[in-house]
């Protein structure tokens, strides 16, 4: 299954074909929703939130440096760090 969809558009005598992505409706939507005032505020609350908690686990719980390469070895790190 391809990610991008083909849309053929006809440019007086010469053809062109305009690709876009999957997701791109979806972005937009996203986009629209953020540039209303409620959209806004939840926007603002994020760096409070969800992006102090990413913080966190970079300073306190040693997400800074991965000891190992490779995703496997890396989530392994990862369940290791969260046992404790």
């Amino acid at each position: 299954m391809s990610s991008t969809r083909i849309l053929p558009i006809q440019v007086e005598s010469d053809p062109c074909v305009i690709t876009r992505h999957i997701w791109e409706e979806h972005k937009e939507h996203v986009a629209k929703n953020r540039r209303t005032p409620e959209g806004q505020i939840v926007f603002r609350l994020r760096n409070t939130t969800v992006e102090r908690s990413f913080a966190d686990a970079k300073e306190l719980h040693g997400y800074r440096y991965a000891k190992f390469r490779g995703e496997k070895y890396v989530q392994i790190q990862s369940h290791l760090t969260a046992s404790i």
